[in-house]
């Protein structure tokens, strides 16, 4: 049981950082539109390399620029065998909107420091996008689809005159210490019945979010976790891994992540805004929808019964059963983007 707890702990330590890298980078999306759109940041020189999707008929009733969630991710928002983002992008183009979706940083052929950069690099590169859109399709009306972190990079990004309306999907609402804090406490009852080890990890994510200098901060987390593994910290391989997580949450984009509170932003958006959020959603959990509401009157808010946050029917909701499903998203989430895509720009 110390074990699992342990697991548990360590994951949710970092899991929201990770992200889902492809292993082999794909483009099968979208033949012949594929890389059919750059993008440069010139601020952080980055360029961003993606496909730009218009309807058949090339009139447009509005056009979307989709931002990823956390990790690195390609531009189908590819996790594990599910690709939204490549469906989202077909079920609006065929129904009238243009779409633009960008590998991130590191992936396919988009460059830019990775390393180093932290959420506000990736709202200078969607708001890059939002340049790049109004240079294909002027006139037309602009927005933000963000999954998940995609989702705060679309909250802090309504305040751009270049953009007209957000939609996001599992957008956390709580400063970044909380949602870790929330992930980790509902996937250990939900598996174990409690989280004893919930003192750990606010002891953990507070020497995390600190100031102190990297090597301080680093040695502290080390030393707190290889009294939680005992004697295995002796073995090279568990060393090696825990140091890797130890990076992980110490890294820059981590550790600015911890110290953000969106509330601000979500309350400074005035633009038509659509948020949805899975009811089995244990990564952003669903209270996060409900705070969104009491912040901001001006945001529609959807919560979708069974839905976990990769807006796929699930029983569980838990990130283990990813693998399990089957499609790419719903058919409900579609038709509730299209749905409110639609009353809005008619």
């Amino acid at each position: 049981m110390k074990q699992l707890l342990f697991s548990i702990l360590i994951a949710a330590l970092s899991f929201i950082a990770k992200g889902e890298a492809p292993s082999s980078f794909s483009s099968s999306v979208l033949s012949p539109n594929t890389d059919n759109a750059i993008v440069h940041n010139s601020a952080d020189s980055a360029t961003l390399v993606g496909t730009w999707l218009m309807p058949e008929s090339g009139k447009m009733k509005a056009a979307l620029v989709l931002a990823t969630g956390s990790g690195l991710q390609d531009r189908d928002e590819t996790i594990l065998k599910h690709k939204p983002f490549r469906a989202i992008a077909e079920r609006l183009s065929n129904e009238g909107y243009g779409v633009l979706r960008l590998d991130d940083r590191g992936i396919g052929k988009s460059t830019g420091d990775v390393a180093n950069a932290t959420t506000a690099n990736f709202i200078r590169d969607i708001a890059s996008a939002l340049e790049w859109l109004d240079s294909v399709a002027p006139g037309v009306k602009k927005g933000v689809l963000g999954h998940s972190e995609g989702g705060l990079i679309a909250i802090n990004l309504a305040s751009d005159p270049k953009c007209d309306f957000i939609i996001t999907l599992g957008a956390p609402a709580f400063p970044g210490d909380s949602i870790i804090l929330s992930q980790a406490r509902a996937v250990s009852v939900a598996m174990t019945g409690s989280y004893p080890g919930e003192a750990l990890q606010k002891e953990l994510l507070s020497i995390a979010k600190s100031e102190l200098p990297y090597e301080d901060a680093k040695e502290k987390l080390m030393m707190m976790l290889s009294e939680q593994v005992g004697p295995q910290i002796s073995l090279p391989m568990v060393k090696k891994q825990l140091e890797m997580q130890v990076e992980s949450v110490l890294s820059p984009w981590y550790r600015e992540f911890l110290r953000t509170d969106p509330a601000p932003a979500i309350k400074q958006v005035t633009k038509p805004w659509l948020a949805i959020n899975g009811e089995k959603d244990f990564q952003v959990l669903p209270i996060n929808l409900s705070r969104i509401a009491d912040l901001n009157y001006n945001a529609e808010c959807v919560l979708l019964p069974g839905h976990n946050h990769l807006f796929l029917e699930c029983t569980t909701g838990l990130p283990q059963e990813y693998s399990m499903l089957k499609g790419d998203i719903s058919e409900e989430t579609l038709n509730t983007i299209v749905n409110w895509l639609n009353r809005t720009h008619n």
